[in-house]
């Protein structure tokens, strides 16, 4: 999709599902015309693991090895690539991307696969160093090549990574798997395609859920306090607005100053916020000071990591939901 397809997406507006469903036409079209089975792609709905030792799917063929930096793009990529891949992922359940650091036998395993999806954005900081020691071949993309990225308040020139906290990115997302998974695997390209129509229906219908499930909070209560910048594609697709954080960075790393823990508490104050959002996997105890004196509830949301398999919220689109239903109890 071109840039100004992006732009007509992202408005509240009818218009934004005409590209997307010409595109989802499109590779409906490619299924048929190239003699798919008939048969409804099913998306697998879990991410994969580590211990994942199948080498082959029932055609005899050897799958691709497919590592993904976190359990949120290997979700996605499960559900295009299902069983036609051996998926792994780089960064374990509950560890911040911004914070993780690869192991040597993380090298060796990312050294060892066909493609690599990453996030993207600047999300995987320690991928810079990634590849300068792994052997040279190994196909990297980046998901988040072609979003129009928010550009960070805190961090001057900074794009803002968290480009999943909008269903509609992850249709972009969906696009350059499916075209990656195609290219290295052209005997398994129309049960990528098929795949990908099936969960880019999933997604846009996400999304009118999202919107359906705000519409009950008025304007004036559509104020977001959060632990770090992690929601501003939310805020941009939905129409709220962040105005205040913990910390001011894109990742909670850096301590804020008593300073600004003091103009935060004013402003919570001031505009009568009802909640903090704070990373589930997080350090609440600056939260907690805050909420102290202000009052305010301490609302846990998933930000850059799922739940391992199995656990309440272990997919994309849980997440989604969790996190709108905990934000929508709130604020009304």
């Amino acid at each position: 999709m071109k840039r100004k397809e992006y732009t007509k997406v992202r408005k509240h507006s009818i218009f934004f599902l005409i590209p997307l469903v010409l595109f989802a036409a499109g590779l409906l079209l490619s299924v048929s015309l190239s003699g798919c089975s008939g048969k409804k792609a099913e998306s697998s709905g879990k991410t994969g693991v580590t211990s994942v030792k199948s080498s082959g799917n029932k055609s005899g063929r050897s799958r691709i090895k497919v590592i993904a930096t976190t359990n949120i793009v290997a979700d996605v990529v499960s559900n295009i690539g299902g069983d036609k891949i051996n998926l792994s992922v780089l960064i374990p359940a509950g560890t911040s991307p911004h914070t993780f650091q690869p192991r040597p036998a993380d090298l060796a395993k990312i050294s060892s696969a066909d493609v690599v999806f990453i996030n993207g954005a600047g999300l995987e900081e320690f991928m810079g160093g990634v590849m300068k020691n792994i052997v040279s071949g190994v196909k990297v993309v980046s998901l988040s090549e072609g979003i129009k990225l928010r550009k960070s308040v805190i961090e001057k020139g900074e794009p803002d990574p968290h480009v999943w906290f909008s269903p509609v990115n992850i249709i972009y997302w969906t696009k350059r798997i499916e075209e990656t998974l195609s290219g290295l695997d052209a005997a398994n390209k129309n049960y990528y395609s098929g795949h990908a129509v099936s969960y880019i229906k999933k997604l846009i219908n996400l999304d009118k859920w999202v919107s359906a499930k705000v519409s009950g909070i008025p304007a004036w209560k559509r104020r977001l306090v959060t632990d770090h910048f992690f929601l501003g594609y939310f805020a941009d697709r939905y129409k709220f607005k962040i105005v205040g954080v913990i910390y001011k960075s894109h990742s909670t790393a850096a301590e804020p100053s008593a300073r600004d823990i003091s103009k935060l508490i004013d402003s919570m104050r001031k505009n009568r916020i009802p909640a903090i959002f704070i990373g589930k996997f997080s350090s609440m105890n600056i939260a907690r000071e805050i909420a102290r004196d202000t009052k305010a509830a301490i609302v846990p949301v998933y930000t850059g990591t799922l739940d391992p398999p199995g656990g309440e919220v272990d997919t994309y689109d849980k997440l989604i939901r969790y996190d709108v239903s905990r934000i929508t109890e709130n604020l009304k």
